[in-house]
């Protein structure tokens, strides 16, 4: 199937091209137990906290507080509000 423009997907997934990057790191590390998935785990928790987290488990990057968040929100619920916004947004389209 053709999407003009890739209308109405494109500028919603657009929008959050940094966030699928980071699920597919999550993804990865959940799959795959490597030094390579691991570093990059590392990097998307040094993004999100600011602060080093050498050795973090996708479980404890999953359920620690956002601090992106305003709302006290998980990192996991931060990723899912921002899925369902987009699926919302596209299927509004």
């Amino acid at each position: 199937m053709y999407f003009l423009n890739g209308y109405p997907l494109e500028p919603h997934l657009s929008s959050i091209s940094q966030d699928l990057a980071d699920l597919k790191t999550m993804r990865n590390a959940s799959a795959h137990l490597s030094s390579t998935t691991q570093a990059k785990l590392n990097g998307l928790a040094l993004r999100i906290f600011t602060t080093p987290q050498p050795g973090i488990s996708l479980y404890n990057l999953l359920v620690a507080t956002d601090p992106r968040s305003t709302s006290g929100q998980t990192v996991y619920g931060t990723y899912k509000d921002r899925l369902v916004t987009a699926a919302t947004l596209i299927a509004q389209g």
